[in-house]
């Protein structure tokens, strides 16, 4: 019972912070020195010289082909796949959350549909995703897409408690119509909650 209530010192809380990370450090280049110790050529453990080289190859030296750098090259193609996926997503979901948030009869198509769709893990998507996308960048996207669904659950049940009666009446008192009522009050509420 003791151990509950001792709570590690501002030092102590630092070392119990970096421990996992060093003994991590510790037990691969151990594990590296005995692979390589039996096969200098290994590629599954590399030693600290050859992480050292890969790094100066991908990212300091130009590609002889393209003339680029690969790692920066790459780094940019992947961000930009994950911000349009994102951006895509962000946008389905604001459209899911918003729909169930005003319309009633929206939330109850919505929800069981949802609540199943989210339960699909992503990877088993992936043959289809390729089948009917094909291998370029849009099944990449895509992936990206279908693998934030889950934030489109979590968007769908913050759009439901956020559109209070008294404003929709507000709003239909000042002349608003339900569409600037929609864009003006629910997509506030969304990004704030």
């Amino acid at each position: 019972m003791r151990h509950i209530n001792r709570y590690p010192r501002q030092g102590m809380r630092l070392t119990l912070m970096l421990l996992p990370f060093v003994l991590l450090i510790a037990v691969w280049f151990i594990s590296s020195a005995v692979r390589l110790e039996a096969n200098p050529h290994d590629k599954l453990l590399p030693g600290l010289s050859q992480m050292i080289a890969a790094i100066d190859r991908m990212a300091f030296t130009p590609d002889k082909r393209s003339g680029e750098y690969l790692l920066w090259a790459d780094t940019w193609i992947s961000l930009s796949r994950l911000l349009t996926g994102l951006a895509i997503s962000s946008l389905i979901g604001l459209c899911i959350g918003v729909a169930a948030g005003v319309f009633p009869m929206s939330r109850a198509a919505l929800s069981p549909f949802m609540t199943v769709v989210s339960m699909i893990p992503p990877l088993a998507l992936l043959p289809m995703l390729f089948i009917v996308f094909g291998l370029d960048e849009l099944s990449k996207v895509m992936l990206i897409v279908i693998g934030l669904r889950r934030c489109w659950r979590a968007t769908l049940n913050i759009g439901r408690g956020k559109s209070p009666q008294s404003c929709l009446s507000k709003h239909k008192l000042w002349g608003r119509t339900a569409g600037r009522w929609c864009c003006g009050l629910c997509c506030r509420s969304s990004c704030r909650g």
